[in-house]
C-alpha cells in the first residue's frame, strides 16, 4: 500500500504512477528570474523535470525604413507552457537600440507568456534623414538557470535606409593656420597649413588635394626639401597620409591619392589636415643661398582636388576658394627676446640707474645685432635723464661682462646715441619727454659701426642704464616708463635687392627700429651686405613693443 506524501495527490493509471505537486506545492516553487518585472514570477520545475529548451529563429529578417517595416525574431520554448517564462538576450550589429529603431525598454527580456510557447520580438525601424547602408540587428540569447540554450541561439534583422543617395558636397577652408612666423633652415616638420574639410549629405573620402606657392616673388620650391609637403590627418599627426611635390620651376603641385577611408570626412561634420614641410638648409652651397624667403604654401580652389562620396560612390568636386595662408619666414638664425626684472622701480636720482632689462638667445646660428631703440616716457615733471648705456653680459647675474666690444660690455662705446629721427646726439644731452633712443653698436661715440655678435645657442643679457637727475623730493610722484621698440612690417626699402637688405637699406625703412642679421653665409657679415632685416615678429620683440619698465618716484 502507498502512503501519500503530504499535499500530493496521487493517482494510478496502467502500471505507473504519475506525482504532480498539490497546489499549495506550486505555488510554493514561484520564484522571480533574473531582470524579470517585481511582480512577474514563473514556476520552477521540480528538480528531476528537465529544463525548457529556448530558440531563436528570424521570421522577418528585412525591416526597412520605407512605410516603418519591422523585421521579427521568434523565441520558441519547448515544454509545459503553464507559466510565463522569463528569456535573456542581447542586442548588437551595427544599428543602435533607440537610435536605428524603436527602443526594447529593458532591452535584454523578453516574456513568454503562460499558455505560449514563443513570443515576438519586433525590430521596428526609425526614419532618419541619413543617408546610411544597410545596418544589422543580432540577437543572442543568454543562458539562464530557468531554461537551457538551444540552437539556433541568434539571429540577424537587416535594416535598410530610404533616403536617395544624393551626390554629397564638400568645402576646405584654412583652419586658424599659425600665422607668419620665423623659423629656422634646416627645421623638419614645419607645419606651414591646416585646413578644414566639411562634408554635407554623406562621409566623403578626400583623395587628392592641391597646393600652391603664393607670393612666389618671395618663395620658391626650393626652399622645401625635395620639393614637397606632407599630409596629415590632425586626429594621427605622426602618420603621412600623402604627399605633394613641386617641380622645380613651378609654383602649383597636386598630392599624391589619398586611400580610400584613410581621410573620410563625415556627413555634416569636419576634418583638419595638417600640411608639414622639411624647410631647406641655408649655406655658400646652398640649396638655400641667402635667407628671408617668406613660404607661403596655399590650398589651391582650382587644382585637381576631389574626394569619393562614400554611400554614393561618386567623384566629388569641392568649391572651394584659395586659402590665403601668412608664412613663414626662413632665417638661418633669428633672436629670442624675454623681459628680465630690474633690481629697483623706484625712480630715484643717480647715475647708471638701470632702466630695463632683457635677455637676447640666439636659435640656429649666431646672431648679429646692430641697433635696438628703446622708448622712454615720463610724467613731464622735473625728472631727466641722460647718457643712455647698453651694457652685454654673458650671465644672468649681470657680473660677467661681454667684452666683445669693450671692456666693461658697454655696447655703444662713449654712451652715445641717436633721436628717434636717427641723428646723433651728444651723450650729455637728455631727451624729454615721449622720446626714442637708438643703440647703435660702436667702437667708439658715433663713430667704428659694427654689430654685436650673440653666439649659437647661447643668452646675452642687456642692462639698458642712464643718468638720472632732478626727481622731485616731497611734492607728488612722478614716473619713467621705459620699454624696447618692435617693429609692426617687414621691411620694404630693400625690395630691389631682395628680401633681405644693407644695414644702411633697412636703416632707410620706416620700420627700423631694431636691425640684426642672421648670419647667413658669412661669419662676420659686413654691414653692407645683404644680409639684415629688422624686428618685425622676433620672438618676444612684437610690434607693439615689449612690455614697459616703469619707475615711480617715492
Amino acid at each position: 500500500m502507498f502512503v501519500p506524501l503530504a499535499g500530493v495527490v496521487i493517482v494510478m493509471i496502467a502500471a505507473f504512477i504519475i506525482f504532480r505537486p498539490s497546489e499549495s506545492e506550486e505555488r510554493a516553487q514561484l520564484v522571480p528570474v533574473g531582470p524579470l518585472q517585481p511582480t512577474e514570477s514563473v514556476v520552477v520545475p521540480p528538480p528531476s523535470s528537465p529544463l525548457p529548451v529556448v530558440t531563436v529563429t528570424v521570421t522577418d529578417g528585412n525591416a526597412a525604413e520605407q512605410g516603418l517595416n519591422p523585421g521579427t525574431f521568434r523565441l520558441t520554448r519547448t515544454g509545459p507552457t503553464t507559466s510565463a517564462l522569463g528569456v535573456l538576450f542581447s542586442l548588437t550589429g551595427t544599428a543602435v537600440n533607440g537610435v536605428d529603431y524603436q527602443l526594447i525598454s529593458p532591452p535584454g527580456t523578453k516574456y513568454i507568456p503562460a499558455g505560449a510557447n514563443s513570443a515576438i520580438i519586433r525590430i521596428t525601424p526609425i526614419d532618419d534623414a541619413v543617408i546610411e547602408p544597410t545596418e544589422t540587428v543580432t540577437l543572442t540569447l543568454t543562458p539562464y538557470s530557468t531554461y537551457a540554450v538551444g540552437s539556433p541561439n541568434s539571429g540577424v534583422v537587416n535594416i535598410t535606409d530610404n533616403d536617395v543617395a544624393t551626390s554629397g558636397s564638400y568645402t576646405v577652408v584654412d583652419d586658424s593656420t599659425p600665422g607668419y612666423r620665423i623659423v629656422t633652415a634646416g627645421s623638419a616638420g614645419v607645419l606651414l597649413t591646416r585646413l578644414k574639410f566639411s562634408a554635407s549629405n554623406e562621409d566623403i573620402d578626400i583623395r587628392r588635394v592641391a597646393f600652391q606657392l603664393s607670393d612666389v616673388f618671395s618663395n620658391t620650391p626650393i626652399d622645401l626639401v625635395n620639393q614637397e609637403v606632407k599630409l596629415y590627418d590632425e586626429a594621427n599627426p605622426t602618420v603621412v597620409i600623402a604627399t605633394a611635390q613641386f617641380a622645380a620651376n613651378s609654383d602649383l603641385a597636386t598630392s599624391s591619392v589619398i586611400s580610400s577611408g584613410t581621410f573620410r570626412v563625415p556627413s555634416n561634420g569636419f576634418k583638419v589636415m595638417l600640411v608639414k614641410g622639411d624647410i631647406a638648409g641655408i649655406s655658400v652651397n646652398g640649396p638655400l643661398a641667402s635667407s628671408g624667403d617668406l613660404l607661403k604654401v596655399d590650398y589651391d580652389g582650382n587644382g585637381g582636388n576631389y574626394g569619393v562620396g562614400a554611400f554614393s560612390g561618386g567623384t566629388i568636386i569641392p568649391s572651394s576658394a584659395d586659402t590665403t595662408v601668412q608664412g613663414v619666414r626662413i632665417m638661418k638664425s633669428y633672436p629670442i627676446f624675454t623681459k628680465l626684472s630690474i633690481p629697483s622701480n623706484i625712480l630715484v636720482s643717480g647715475s647708471g640707474t638701470t632702466l630695463y632689462r632683457f635677455t637676447v638667445q640666439a636659435l640656429g646660428g649666431d646672431v648679429r645685432i646692430h641697433k635696438l631703440t628703446f622708448n622712454i616716457s615720463s610724467s613731464t615733471q622735473s625728472a631727466t635723464t641722460s647718457k643712455y648705456s647698453l651694457y652685454a653680459y654673458t650671465d644672468p647675474s649681470f657680473s660677467i661682462p661681454d667684452t666683445s666690444i669693450s671692456p666693461t660690455g658697454l655696447i655703444n662705446v662713449g654712451q652715445c646715441y641717436r633721436n628717434q629721427n636717427g641723428q646723433n646726439v651728444l651723450n650729455t644731452v637728455g631727451l624729454a619727454g615721449n622720446s626714442d633712443i637708438e643703440i647703435i653698436s660702436t667702437t667708439g661715440c658715433h663713430s667704428g659701426a659694427t654689430t654685436f655678435k650673440i653666439p649659437t645657442g647661447q643668452s646675452r643679457y642687456f642692462d639698458f642704464a642712464a643718468d638720472v637727475a632732478n626727481v622731485e623730493t616731497g611734492v607728488g610722484t612722478e614716473f619713467i616708463a621705459v620699454r624696447v621698440r618692435g617693429d609692426s612690417a617687414f621691411p620694404t626699402a630693400q625690395q630691389a635687392f631682395g628680401a633681405m637688405g644693407s644695414v644702411a637699406l633697412i636703416d632707410m625703412d620706416m620700420n627700423d627700429d631694431s636691425i640684426w642679421s642672421p648670419v647667413s653665409t658669412s661669419t662676420i657679415p659686413a654691414l653692407t651686405d645683404l644680409d639684415f632685416t629688422n624686428g618685425y615678429q622676433v620672438p618676444g620683440l612684437p610690434p607693439n613693443d615689449m612690455a614697459a619698465e616703469i619707475l615711480t618716484s617715492l
